[in-house]
């Protein structure tokens, strides 16, 4: 199945001037997938928080291991999300 990343999505990367606490990896990022106003898979590292990712309703740690695989684990998660919406929408 083909992921149809084109419903509501936005990503956004912001290269730091240096690491800083909030983080260390000196790149502040938002990443957001969601369908008809619900939020499907959200990474982002807000200030106070750190690394973090919401599948639908929950939020997790995150461990940001690089920029490449970051984006790697968030498509993956936009398809598995994506897939289990449109099987539930189908099953109205």
């Amino acid at each position: 199945m083909e992921a149809d990343l084109s419903r509501d999505r936005v990503v956004q990367v912001h290269d730091c001037l240096h690491p800083t606490p909030d983080h260390p990896h000196g790149l502040k990022y938002r990443r957001y997938c969601g369908h008809s106003g619900r939020c499907l898979v959200r990474y982002e590292n807000e200030r106070g928080k750190g690394d973090h990712e919401h599948i639908g309703a929950n939020e997790a740690p995150y461990r940001f291991v690089s920029l490449t695989q970051s984006l790697a684990d968030f498509a993956a998660d936009v398809a598995q999300a994506l897939e289990t919406t449109d099987e539930s929408d189908h099953q109205h």
